[in-house]
């Protein structure tokens, strides 16, 4: 007889950096496609400026912008590391460190000159 499964703590399971750029990777897709519909609301309302003036001048606004900007710049970023590496068969476990850890430090930093823009 089969051992019933144990109870599986995701808190103590250990991701590597690799997997947690991947992670981020699929949720930044997610968040890009969900602020798309709020983007084009946006584009919609472009012709009459007065309402698009009171939504950009809400501090709501500037964090859902700036979240935004965020996820696409990630997205972005590690949908070219993915690229990069299927293109030229870098598939080494050593790379795919570096370059996830490059992609993540790269994210912050753009996120956080976003941040200061808006």
């Amino acid at each position: 007889m089969r051992e019933s499964p144990k109870f599986l703590n995701l808190v103590k399971i250990h991701l590597p950096i690799t997997g947690f750029v991947s992670i981020l990777h699929r949720m930044s897709g997610v968040i890009n496609i969900v602020l798309f519909v709020g983007l084009i609301y946006l584009y919609w309302l472009l012709p009459d400026s007065n309402e698009i003036k009171e939504i950009i001048s809400m501090p709501s606004y500037r964090l859902v912008m700036w979240v935004a900007i965020s996820a696409f710049l990630y997205h972005f970023l590690a949908g070219v590391r993915h690229i990069y590496m299927d293109f030229l068969h870098q598939h080494s476990l050593g790379f795919a460190r570096y370059s996830s850890m490059a992609v993540l430090i790269v994210a912050l930093l753009l996120a956080g000159w976003v941040g200061v823009s808006i």
